[in-house]
């Protein structure tokens, strides 16, 4: 049958280019995300952008094994290493079962916000359960490891590391944490997202006002209004971008949770029997999609946030500037040493 025939080689390599454009373009734009959202004034926002920056950029820096893999044939090469193995199949769930958890906190606090407006939510508590539940994860995959229940091998099919049990009971059980933590949060998402919208559209952003009468008070308010309007559109569209990127994965654990749950079927009967499904299908789903989603972030913030637009656009003018600087420095330097080799010596 087709899945048993080896992938495509240019199939491999044009999936390899995605890959390189999330390393390429997706570190150093999160990693300027960071580094604006990490000099504002810290509001509950702003600390989930600056988490989910971090954890985006990680994740795009994580793809090199993968880039490497696609273009040798699918050998193991840097996954060849037990520890990079490990690594990076910890970091691929790790940030997968994180930034869900971030986009559902910032959905759930922004929908809670605009259906009761006079709600006051506590940054600190809700960061608490933030941390808490990165403990949770970081141990959830760590202790099974130390306790040798679980080893992280390489598969081809995935082009990736992931965790399997000594036992098909700690498997399946593992199996279930991860659609629990990644898959299932796509429904409370959705819903806080149909929320907001339903809120925005409700109430438009109001108007921006110049007359001279207007009180200083009444335009601070309608200023802070349009503010707020800004930060729920730009959160619905993160919620919108991770819905479209995580919406196949979903479908990937639906349809083999059909087949394990079925008395008839054995994997990869019926629905990966095709090249496409059994050789890509994961790769896609589990990792490239979620690399996808985390390129996207920032470009959103570019969009969206008028202020880091600008601090981008004011970054990039000095570092070329900095940049020509250096360059003509080493150059005049460079006529310098040679007009001085060209004189003589009694002048020298």
């Amino acid at each position: 049958m087709s899945f048993e025939t080896p992938p495509h080689r240019a199939g491999d390599i044009l999936l390899s280019f995605p890959y390189i454009v999330c390393l390429v373009v997706g570190v150093p734009a999160n990693c300027s995300a960071l580094v604006y959202f990490m000099r504002k004034k810290r509001d509950l926002p702003t600390y989930l952008y600056i988490l989910s920056s971090l954890n985006d950029m990680i994740t795009n820096l994580s793809v090199i094994p993968v880039i490497a893999s696609l273009w040798y044939g699918r050998d193991p090469v840097l996954f060849e290493s037990s520890a990079v193995c490990s690594l990076c199949g910890i970091l691929i769930k790790l940030q997968a079962s994180f930034s869900v958890f971030l986009v559902l906190v910032l959905s759930v606090t922004r929908s809670a916000v605009l259906v009761r407006p006079f709600m006051e939510i506590s940054t600190p508590r809700v960061l608490s359960v933030v941390v808490a539940y990165g403990v949770y994860l970081v141990l959830q995959q760590v202790v099974p490891l130390l306790m040798g229940e679980a080893v992280f091998v390489y598969t081809s099919t995935e082009v990736y590391c992931w965790d399997e049990g000594r036992t098909s009971l700690f498997s399946t059980f593992d199996l279930w944490l991860d659609i629990i933590s990644v898959a299932l949060p796509i429904f409370p998402i959705t819903i806080s997202c149909i929320v907001s919208c339903i809120c925005v559209w409700r109430a438009p952003c109001p108007n921006r006002s110049h007359g001279n009468g207007q009180k200083v008070q009444q335009e601070l308010t309608s200023e802070m209004d349009r503010c707020k309007h800004k930060a729920t559109i730009t959160i619905i569209l993160m919620t919108i971008v991770y819905i479209l990127f995580n919406l196949p994965l979903l479908l990937n654990y639906i349809f083999w949770l059909v087949i394990e749950t079925s008395s008839k079927w054995v994997y990869p009967h019926p629905f990966y029997t095709t090249k496409f499904m059994f050789w890509y299908s994961w790769n896609l789903t589990d990792c490239l999609f979620i690399n996808l989603n985390s390129l996207m972030n920032p470009l959103v913030y570019f969009m969206r946030i008028e202020n880091y637009k600008n601090w981008v656009r004011h970054s990039t003018i000095n570092m070329r500037d900095k940049v020509v600087s250096l360059v003509l420095i080493h150059q005049i330097s460079i006529n310098d040493s040679g007009a001085q080799n060209h004189l003589p010596i009694s002048e020298q």
